[in-house]
């Protein structure tokens, strides 16, 4: 039985849906040989740690009276009066933790897990990852710090897994890294990257209101407390901003246009959430309505993305990146895989590669998944589970795990199998215009705390081949 040991920092709705991921999966874990050992749980004020840091975790019914304390709203340190474990609190969270990474890190192969949506814990996971430790993030913030922390962070790459940062429980990332890895220069990237604000664009689409459908998002629990943290489209940003650095681009957040669908006037230190939600949604309501008719005029709809676009420099690759990175409501065709997008439970992304070996229209798709199912058995990183399928299994569900290309008119048997053998599930309408791009969508699942959570723990689960 290989034990993987592991602290979560962050107890919010994810990392409870985490640890009761991890209490529900034992018996699966068990049938693949693995035992995940919490050895402590943290968030910014309390940390606790079990008692024998080396042979035991906090026992499965310790974490979820955790997970119920922590429901309350009450302290991590009241968990003290339960047993089993030490209780910390700020200032000294920081020195604890690394006291415990320096003490396992090499030793065990401890994992530090990040489902906090804290910038604070940058200078520990760099510290840690120094330690021999591995690190699993859903926290979208270290990686879309400044290029220097980012760096140090991949300094050694195959301790980082980070695929709930975007879409939640799709392998996005992996298969990205993977398609970079066989050699295909990704030179675009367009998706819709927020479940909340696709469930806004295709409300608004059916003709509701703007401030109506906004309310009813909050009432379903589809935004943040404060919906201006959503439909400013920050989050959207830094998911994007991960997409670019994977692609190799030396960019930083503020180097991405962000279209807010609130004015400056309307912002945090402006309005209060109840004033926003009272009047200021009314008078967004005009400006979005118009701007749905004119699209629908033009057999179009509107919908919230990101477009990652540009190459390196031919000459001067190291000096001159010309990648171009930005947020906000475009207007697409219905029928393309975007404008199809319906609700807050579909995530779909476009993703169109530009190679010499792509030219044919109808065969681009095949050939490349021929080269990428090529590479990723040669690929000396792969691990014995796809991330996909022990997201699935993790209760993401099967759609969280799905990764599809789109089928081609007068496909034969022979080319589905070609194009199958990269593991893409095949479906869909013909796209494509014969100029070089190739298309392929991912789709599934739209983020929230429970697919989220099993992202992460299909993270953890992943990186095994790197414990002892």
């Amino acid at each position: 039985m290989k034990n993987i040991p592991l602290i979560l920092m962050g107890c919010g709705g994810v990392g409870r849906q985490l640890l009761q991921h991890i209490v529900s999966c034992r018996s699966l874990h068990s049938e693949l040989g693995l035992c995940l050992r919490v050895v402590g749980v943290g968030d910014s004020k309390s940390l606790v740690v079990a008692e024998d840091l080396l042979h035991k975790g906090l026992d499965d019914s310790f974490l979820l009276e955790l997970c119920r304390v922590k429901s309350a709203g009450e302290s991590l340190s009241k968990l003290r009066d339960f047993g089993q474990c030490w209780a910390f609190v700020h200032p000294e969270l920081q020195g604890k933790i690394l006291e415990i990474a320096s003490q396992l890190g090499r030793k065990t192969g401890l994992v530090f897990v990040d489902c906090s949506a804290s910038s604070d814990t940058v200078a520990v996971l760099k510290q840690a990852i120094d330690m021999g430790c591995c690190a699993v993030m859903a926290n979208k913030k270290p990686l879309t710090s400044t290029m220097e922390d980012f760096k140090k962070l991949f300094m050694y790459p195959r301790r980082i897994r980070h695929e709930s940062t975007v879409s939640a429980g799709l392998p996005v990332i992996a298969s990205l890294n993977r398609i970079i890895s066989s050699g295909d220069p990704v030179r675009q990237i367009i998706g819709s990257l927020s479940g909340t604000l696709g469930y806004v664009m295709s409300e608004v689409e059916d003709g509701k209101p703007l401030s109506q459908v906004v309310r009813d998002a909050k009432s379903l629990g589809y935004t943040e407390p404060d919906p201006r943290d959503d439909l400013g489209g920050m989050d959207v940003a830094r998911k994007a901003l991960i997409l670019a650095r994977i692609l190799g681009h030396q960019i930083n957040l503020d180097s991405i246009q962000i279209e807010s669908l609130y004015p400056k006037e309307m912002g945090h230190d402006v309005m209060t959430v109840e004033d926003f939600m009272d009047r200021g949604l009314l008078l967004l309501d005009k400006d979005i309505q118009d701007r749905v008719e004119k699209a629908a005029a033009n057999g179009n709809v509107l919908r919230y993305v990101c477009v990652i676009e540009g190459s390196r420099h031919l000459l001067f690759p190291f000096i001159i990146d010309l990648a171009m990175c930005e947020v906000g409501i475009e207007e697409l065709p219905k029928n393309s895989p975007l404008g199809r997008l319906r609700g807050s439970d579909n995530v779909e992304e476009g993703w169109r590669r530009d190679s010499p070996t792509l030219k044919r229209e109808g065969e681009g798709v095949i050939h490349w998944c021929r080269r990428f199912g090529e590479a990723k058995k040669e690929d000396k990183l792969e691990r014995k589970r796809d991330s996909s399928e022990a997201g699935a299994e993790a209760g993401a569900g099967p759609e969280a795990g799905a990764l599809r290309g789109r089928g081609r008119k007068g496909e034969t048997e022979s080319d589905r199998s070609g194009r199958e053998a990269g593991s893409l599930e095949g479906g869909g309408d013909e796209y494509g215009s014969g100029t070089g791009i190739a298309d392929c969508d991912f789709s599934g699942a739209g983020a929230g705390n429970d697919t989220t959570a099993a992202g992460v723990l299909a993270d953890i689960v992943d990186i095994q081949d790197l414990i002892p």
